[in-house]
């Protein structure tokens, strides 16, 4: 009887220790902890305490647990990176006393990127790392002070689900993503788009290859701005579409064109933008006018004339539709870029030059790359960069930002620290 009742107590243990050891499963080894159970459960049916159909049965459910935890775990997919940069910008203070003083610093950015596969449709993804500015995630060594803690937040947070469709590869994001408007093509993105900018909304994606020699896609978006409690609340509207083709088996050509739409613009949305060169009056077709448009055009061509020395040819022109002249200040509604790229990092080394232009009206202002220009509107200049892959998964990066105001009169948004040029040394480390 005693022996009966002790194999009833062991067998609930037994059966308390299963689930009990997901914990373990999540903090040490799964295989190490199966292992563990396993053991307890044959010393169990050795003595004599738990008979064979018991045994049996125990050994089933811990099976299926390890089976639902590692598939569990196992959805998790985890990626970042790190990046270390030096930072020095010398100002042209000919002419110009309020010019500020040179300037270096030391600065990092570390990203956490993690994507879990629900289903076949669904995928869940986030991205947490430094910094909580718009368009910046650096941090500058010393600049929180007694070596405080740095911040950390939530960069990226969506639901995305791909539909379903016989030819066409399509999938919808829901929620802080990234943005669907980007396109890598040298520095062509730099006029409209920050690169760690994350809207807030639903983006559409949709890709399809007709033949062997063409691509297309279609990227939309649905972005709101700023909640707003006692109004309609300023939004963001965009469609792209583009495609690639190959002209030859050494040379490809391809082109953007994207329309963007923002609406309800009040107040504050227009002093944010202004804050950075906009014009108030001139941004958007008068103050009565809550709306404004912008239209941007990319071309490019990718030639391989060998396998060392690739060539990348580009040019972009952006136009504000809704600009308009306020006193004697023109509508300045315009801006493009020029630039290319030879080589690639993991051979010699990727080597690029850009030349910008943009007009004080031409992009909402407070969206720009933060580097490009100085993030501001109403500059003129030229970016020389270049890296090269040191180790496996490791770049090191030189960037060289020149640039200038457009125009320094009345009306314009001119700032003290408009002349200057900013070099950037970067360690970039994938992980």
């Amino acid at each position: 009887m005693r022996q009966r009742y002790f194999g009833v107590i062991a067998y609930a243990i037994a059966l308390l220790l299963i689930p009990f050891s997901g914990t373990a499963v999540m903090t040490q080894s799964a295989h190490a902890e199966g292992a563990v159970i396993e053991d307890v459960l044959g010393i169990l049916k050795e003595r004599g305490i738990v008979d064979e159909e018991q045994y049996s049965e125990l050994h089933a459910k811990n099976k299926s647990y390890e089976k639902n935890q590692s598939k569990l775990l196992g959805k998790i997919e985890l990626s970042g990176d790190f990046r270390a940069r030096h930072e020095s910008t010398w100002y042209d203070t000919v002419g110009n006393a309020t010019e500020p003083p040179d300037s270096n610093r030391i600065r990092y950015r570390f990203r956490l990127n993690g994507k879990a596969k629900v289903n076949d449709r669904l995928s869940v993804g986030f991205q947490v790392g430094t910094g909580e500015a718009r368009r910046s995630r650096n941090m500058t060594l010393g600049d929180s002070g007694d070596w405080t803690s740095n911040s950390f937040s939530i960069h990226r947070a969506f639901l995305t689900m791909k539909l379903p469709t016989s030819v066409l590869k399509t999938s919808a994001t829901f929620g802080k993503q990234e943005n669907p408007f980007n396109w890598e093509i040298g520095k062509s993105d730099m006029l409209m788009w920050d690169r760690d900018i994350g809207p807030e909304g639903i983006g559409l994606k949709i890709s399809a290859d007709p033949s062997e020699n063409f691509a297309m896609f279609m990227n939309a978006g649905y972005f709101i701005v700023d909640e707003n409690s006692v109004s309609k609340d300023p939004h963001v509207f965009g469609v792209q579409i583009g495609g690639e083709t190959d002209l030859s088996k050494k040379m490809k050509l391809g082109a953007r064109g994207s329309f963007y739409n923002h609406r309800s613009v009040d107040s504050t949305y227009r002093a944010l933008h202004t804050y950075f060169g906009n014009i108030d009056n001139g941004f958007n077709g008068g103050t009565n006018k809550n709306e404004m448009s912008f239209a941007e055009f990319t071309l490019y061509s990718k030639i391989e004339l060998t396998e060392y020395w690739p060539i990348l040819i580009w040019g972009s022109l952006v136009k504000n539709l809704d600009a308009k002249k306020v006193g004697s200040v023109d509508k300045e509604d315009g801006a493009f870029g020029l630039g290319f790229e030879v080589s690639s990092k993991k051979h010699i080394a990727k080597l690029g030059l850009g030349y910008f232009e943009i007009e004080a009206n031409a992009v909402p202002a407070a969206f720009m790359d933060s580097n490009l220009l100085g993030g501001q509107t109403n500059r003129e200049g030229f970016v020389v960069y270049g890296s090269k892959q040191i180790l496996k998964n490791t770049d090191l990066g030189l960037t060289l930002f020149v640039g200038e105001e457009i125009e320094d009169e009345p009306g314009f948004a001119s700032r003290a620290d408009a002349d200057k040029m900013r070099l950037q040394a970067d360690i970039n480390v994938k992980f």
